[in-house]
C-alpha cells in the first residue's frame, strides 16, 4: 500500500490523511473586511464557476453569505468566465487575462460597484491593471481585494490586499505526513501498522496592503468622476 495524504476543501468529508482549509473562510474574509470599510455595492470577478471547480465555488460562497448576512446580498455582483475557459491549457498569464476582461466587462455595462473582489490574486492584478489604465483611484475610486497571498501581492505598484491560505505550507504537511507514514512503517511488523489518520487545518488570514480602502461616495463606474 502506498501513503496518500489529499490537500482537499474542509468541507470534504475522507476517511483518510488530509491538510484542509475550508475554502468558505477566505470569502468570509474578504467580504467582512470590505464590509468594515462600507463597501455595499462590490463585484466578485472569478475564473469558470463549473461543478469541477468545487473550492472555487466555496469561496464565492463565503463571501456572499457575509452579505447577506448584513442584508446586502443582492448587491454583490458575480461575474464568471464562460466555462469553455477551463477546457484550454491554461498559460502562465490566463488568470490575469481574465482578471482584465470581467473589469473591462464591468466597467462597459456601468454597473454601480465600489469594490472588486477577486477568486485570487492574479484575477485581481488582471483587474488593478485595467483599473489604473482607465485612470481609476485604487483604493480612492474603487478598493480590490484578492486572495492567495502570492509572492508578487506585495510587489505591485500597489500592494494588494489579499488572503494568506499558506499553500506551501499544505504541502510540506502533506509530504511530512507521508514520510511519517513510511517512517513507521518500517519500525512495525507486517500487519501491525498505526491505523491514525492525521487531518491538519489551516486557518486564514487577511493581509491587508494598499489597494483597499473606505468606500467612496456611490456612483456608477463609468461616469463622470
Amino acid at each position: 500500500e502506498i501513503p496518500v495524504v489529499v490537500i482537499s476543501n474542509r468541507d470534504d468529508e475522507f476517511a483518510i490523511d488530509a491538510v484542509a482549509i475550508n475554502n468558505r473562510k477566505p470569502g468570509i474574509l474578504m467580504a467582512r473586511h470590505l464590509l468594515e470599510l462600507g463597501h455595499r455595492d462590490v463585484a466578485f470577478i472569478s475564473p469558470p464557476l463549473t461543478l469541477r471547480q468545487h473550492q472555487r465555488q466555496k469561496r464565492v460562497e463565503g463571501f456572499l453569505a457575509e452579505f447577506e448576512k448584513a442584508g446586502l446580498g443582492e448587491r454583490v455582483i458575480v461575474k464568471a468566465c464562460e466555462a469553455s475557459r477551463d477546457t484550454v491549457i491554461p498559460s502562465i498569464d490566463s488568470e490575469y487575462r481574465m482578471g482584465r476582461e470581467l473589469t473591462e466587462e464591468l466597467l462597459s455595462e456601468r454597473r454601480l460597484f465600489t469594490a472588486i473582489a477577486a477568486l485570487n490574486d492574479m484575477v485581481a492584478f488582471g483587474a488593478m491593471d485595467v483599473l489604473l489604465e482607465k485612470k481609476y483611484r485604487i483604493p480612492g475610486d474603487v478598493s480590490v481585494v484578492g486572495c492567495d497571498n502570492t509572492i508578487f501581492s506585495g510587489l505591485h505598484t500597489i500592494g494588494l490586499t489579499t488572503v494568506e491560505h499558506f499553500v506551501p505550507q499544505k504541502g510540506r504537511d502533506a509530504c511530512d505526513i507521508i514520510v511519517r507514514k513510511i517512517e513507521s512503517r518500517k519500525t512495525c511488523r507486517q500487519g501491525d501498522e498505526p491505523t491514525s489518520i492525521y487531518h491538519v487545518e489551516y486557518e486564514p488570514r487577511l493581509i491587508v496592503r494598499g489597494s483597499t480602502g473606505y468606500a467612496p461616495e456611490r456612483r456608477k463606474m463609468g461616469e463622470n468622476r
